[in-house]
């Protein structure tokens, strides 16, 4: 758990990881199924930056993969 906490937190010029978090919130609780572009082009970040927000998300089971590669799909657990 440490780990992807100090992967979210605000570092020298660097993007705070921990706000999209906070935003992927409401957007899980909102959407029903959606894939990590969606995710994406609602907090308009890079994939590097989704993709440490979605792996704290299923850590924290806020979020399930429905199924997987080629295209993940996740559904929020929460509502």
């Amino acid at each position: 758990m440490k780990e992807y906490a100090v992967e979210l937190t605000c570092e020298e010029n660097k993007t705070c990881k921990l706000n999209f978090f906070l935003s992927s919130l409401d957007y899980v609780c909102e959407a029903g199924e959606f894939t990590t572009a969606d995710l994406q082009r609602y907090l308009k970040c890079g994939y590097g930056t989704v993709s440490r927000v979605l792996d704290a998300l299923c850590l924290l089971n806020v979020i399930e993969i429905i199924s997987g590669p080629p295209r993940t799909i996740y559904r929020g657990v929460l509502k």
